[in-house]
């Protein structure tokens, strides 16, 4: 048998190897190709079904026109309403109506194919308040174009959005501003209106004034103010424009400047204030003894408190004051007006209304630290208890400041009818023989102290000053809600320092030294 040709054995088997390799690859090529295009296929065909799914429409309105309307949480409304709104796929889908001053309404609803869906919906509105405060007060307020009062002015229930605020009064310079209010907060605003030259109101020539202040271009002059001691009220021609040190631009022209302090001698200068000149005011306050608004009680013995009525006001026991001052009438919305508008603190809870808010009223509405502020930015201080006490009792230690019998007509109390606090100084036949008023009625007074009931058995005997802490702060003299026994000059009573009722006021005091 013939032997195979091993040179041909060798070939075919190469060959076979390559036929081999070369079928594989061909393979695996078309293979990958028809899973390429089926893949497409499957996208043209998912995209043909998308683009084929079926649509409706949506009819939208609510009890608010102009509300805008939001698909989805995209970024771009689809109209205003009422609106109408086509081409949306059927199922489910999230409305929002947006509008300035009412709560965003979110909702899912249900698009069905081929239909309109009609929907109304009540969109909540939300307010804020303005309080709106001007010095000089009087001014005229619009508010979007319409005008609402004169200033003080306490707006509420404004929607919760942008507003247009125009405040106007005649001598001044108009005011502008946008402002925004925010949901169940109120935005308050203090307005110092800029007075104008007096050559705009005609009341000068132009030869007067010494510049072209008849003119849009007139140039003004700088005015410094400086005073010993600091923090003097300022006023220009009757017109208070703050508190010393300070710096003021003024047309050129003649003005009466004022400094005013409690416990000091008012100081005044007139001065002539020329174009881009800079001038100043060195003011140097006279200290004075005694206040033409404050009584001066001596120093000396008296007795505090009483015996078989309330148990905090007893035991009876004799303290010594040294001399001190204290204010002659309880502080008026007018005076604090004045602190509110020059400091950042709070101001009272009722000074619009009506019937609390009137300039000779006494401020109401005033926490104990209020009061304390404003003490000490008046150059005073809250009185301590036994002082308050030795003021209303007068020199002859009555039970009521004018004696110790009661009379209805002497004291603004719950019998009296009035309902609400009268100006004070309103019953001269009230003051206590030191001649302080209102120390019966009217408002409840913050003292200095911390209020304890069993205070009198552990007091000192020299100027005593109250516990040295406590939960309470002592308030005296009843008030226009209050019956008689509230209203005796050793009446007293403790209250949360944080409270701020529409029957608690305050007076000042001060050392009868400097």
């Amino acid at each position: 048998m013939q032997e195979p040709n091993r040179t041909l054995l060798v070939k075919t088997n190469i060959f076979s190897k390559t036929l081999n390799t070369k079928f594989s690859k061909t393979f695996t090529i078309k293979c990958y190709c028809f899973i390429v295009s089926l893949i497409i296929c499957l996208i043209m065909f998912s995209e043909s079904i998308c683009l084929a799914r079926p649509q409706g429409a949506l009819y939208i309105i609510s009890n608010q026109p102009d509300a805008k309307v939001y698909l989805d949480n995209e970024d771009v409304p689809q109209g205003t309403t009422p609106s109408l709104i086509s081409n949306i796929p059927a199922g489910t889908h999230i409305i929002e109506l947006r509008l300035p001053g009412y709560a965003l309404l979110e909702v899912t609803i249900e698009i069905i194919a081929d239909r309109i869906k009609d929907v109304e919906y009540n969109l909540d509105a939300q307010f804020g308040n303005l309080d709106i405060i001007t010095l000089p007060a009087g001014a005229a307020v619009w508010l979007d174009n319409e005008k609402q009062g004169v200033s003080p002015l306490k707006l509420t229930e404004l929607l919760a959005c942008e507003h247009q605020v125009h405040i106007e009064l005649k001598g001044h310079k108009p005011w502008f501003k946008q402002i925004k209010l925010t949901a169940d907060k109120t935005e308050r605003l203090k307005v110092e209106l800029v007075p104008l030259h007096p050559a705009y109101n005609g009341n000068i020539s132009k030869e007067e004034c010494g510049a072209d202040c008849h003119g849009v271009k007139a140039t003004s002059g700088k005015l410094n103010i400086i005073s010993t001691p600091i923090n003097a009220h300022v006023w220009i021609d009757d017109k208070l424009q703050g508190q010393s040190p300070l710096e003021l631009k003024l047309f050129p022209g003649n003005y009466t400047i004022r400094l005013s302090k409690p416990g000091y001698n008012e100081y005044q200068e007139n001065i002539q204030i020329l174009p881009n000149k800079a001038s100043i005011i060195k003011a140097e306050l006279e200290y004075k003894e005694g206040d033409a608004d404050m009584a001066y009680i001596p120093a000396g013995d008296f007795i505090m408190g009483s015996e078989g009525t309330e148990p905090d006001e007893s035991p009876l026991h004799k303290v010594y004051l040294d001399t001190f001052y204290i204010d002659k009438y309880e502080v008026t919305n007018a005076e604090y007006r004045k602190f509110f508008f020059y400091d950042t603190h709070r101001q009272p809870s009722y000074p619009f209304d009506p019937s609390l808010g009137g300039d000779m009223q006494p401020v109401v509405g005033i926490s104990w630290k209020d009061a304390f502020e404003y003490c000490k930015w008046a150059g005073k201080r809250l009185p301590t208890e036994a002082e308050w006490e030795k003021a209303a009792k007068g020199k002859s230690a009555t039970i009521y400041p004018w004696g110790d019998k009661w009379n209805t007509d002497y004291a603004n109390n719950a019998q009296t009818g009035l309902n609400k606090t009268a100006n004070v100084g309103t019953y001269p036949l009230a003051a206590s023989s030191y001649g302080v008023f209102d120390m019966a009625g009217n408002v409840w007074e913050w003292c200095n102290d911390y209020y304890a009931k069993d205070y009198y058995s552990n007091s000192v005997l020299k100027n005593p000053k109250g516990p040295k802490n406590g939960r309470l702060r002592t308030l005296r003299g009843g008030s226009w809600f209050d019956d008689p026994v509230s209203l005796r000059t050793t009446a007293r009573r403790g209250e949360n320092p944080r409270m701020r009722l529409s029957n608690i006021g305050f007076r000042c005091a001060k050392d009868g030294d400097r």
